[in-house]
């Protein structure tokens, strides 16, 4: 328990990070905007719409994640495609380039079990020709997506041999859970990105552009307001930070007082109540029964 209690305590300091980092940012107006770390509050906008491949919706961007399906980030195996969109507010708009943006960072629209019993993938190269029909180019082609999910396991799978989880999920037959999420035009998001300069600059207001900046510097997007964000990464930090501590303290009177069977029952009350409190204080339902 306490191993447990400081890995949660520890992690509160890591979301105490991006708090701080948050709460440092002032959110620029899209007209002037500057380089380095930005934050951007806007409506999505594009000419060029896609189709996402489960629940096909026309957007901007969209991420399929197979939940159960780990790539060799310990993370769900995720097909992800966009197009360049401008965030526009009542100032003007900036160019967005979503590569490499957090999917799970994404709005999710829904999701939805999937069976690959019977839907045995035709090879890695039969993934390739399928991602041609996810254009909104092609609206009369839609795609099986059992087919879908079980040549882009394979793909993945033929450039990863090793990944014991797709291998399970195509050869295994069973069902994956399928995660969308989508950037969708006309949407309110705020975003999180690194502004650079855009080689690709045909006019004067895509001089600038907010894309994934180096390292580990965020690059995510959400629909909320920034009100709503800055509480939520708050109520997270002190989640971690009460029930972190709690457990750690906990498990340290249990241990030391091990052979006494009364002080460890007490402390697990303590334990439970702390985190109940810790929970309501920041604004999380409990119920019981």
């Amino acid at each position: 328990m306490a191993t447990i209690g400081a890995t949660v305590y520890l992690a509160a300091f890591s979301y105490y990070r991006k708090y701080r980092q948050f709460v440092d940012t002032v959110t620029s107006a899209a007209r002037s905007v500057a380089e380095g770390f930005v934050r951007v509050e806007g409506h999505a906008m594009g000419e060029h719409n896609l189709v996402s491949p489960m629940f096909q919706v026309p957007c901007l961007y969209f991420a399929l994640r197979i939940i159960g399906v780990l790539d060799e980030t310990r993370n769900p195996l995720t097909y992800s495609k966009g197009v360049k969109f401008y965030l526009q507010d009542e100032t003007g708009k900036v160019l967005v380039d979503p590569t490499a943006l957090r999917p799970d960072s994404v709005p999710m629209i829904g999701s939805n079990q999937v069976s690959l019993t019977g839907w045995k993938s035709s090879g890695p190269g039969s993934f390739a020709k399928s991602q041609a029909e996810t254009s909104s180019e092609s609206p009369s082609q839609p795609i099986h997506i059992q087919t879908f999910t079980a040549d882009f396991v394979a793909s993945y799978l033929a450039a990863h041999p090793l990944s014991v989880t797709a291998r399970m999920a195509l050869l295994g037959g069973g069902e994956v859970r399928l995660e969308e999420r989508v950037i969708a035009p006309y949407q309110h998001y705020v975003i999180q990105g690194t502004c650079v300069d855009n080689p690709y600059a045909r006019d004067p207001g895509d001089v600038r552009m907010i894309s994934k900046g180096p390292g580990k510097t965020p690059f995510e997007i959400v629909d909320e307001t920034e009100v709503t964000l800055r509480w939520e990464k708050a109520r997270r930090t002190r989640v971690c930070l009460w029930a972190g501590g709690m457990i750690l303290g906990s498990g340290l009177v249990m241990f030391i007082f091990a052979a006494h069977e009364w002080v460890a029952v007490l402390a697990c009350l303590v334990f439970l109540g702390t985190v109940v409190a810790a929970l309501k204080a920041a604004g999380i339902p409990v119920k019981f029964g």
